[in-house]
């Protein structure tokens, strides 16, 4: 059972990262929209955390809308530094 294990675990060691170069291509042609449809998520949530302080139903820190928008620049840096 233990040799199967390794098998397959060198298996997926051999055969993963073919697939991400897949996908890393895929991302590639599409970072554009990818990045645009991200910056309209981010202002959408920011549209909405604002509305919900104007009528006083937040008061604390908005942590996952921080998080988000840090997301956002650090895809927003990846793209820029794969084009430099």
């Amino acid at each position: 059972m233990l040799a199967a294990a390794v098998s397959g675990a060198a298996s997926v060691g051999v055969l993963l990262p073919d697939s991400f170069e897949f996908f890393h291509g895929l991302l590639h042609g599409y970072e554009t929209w990818i990045v645009a449809l991200s910056a309209v998520l981010v202002a959408g949530g920011a549209w909405l955390e604002a509305a919900a302080r104007r009528e006083g139903r937040v008061r604390d820190f908005p942590w996952l809308f921080a998080f988000s928008c840090a997301c956002f620049l650090f895809n927003l840096a990846v793209v820029l530094m794969h084009r430099a």
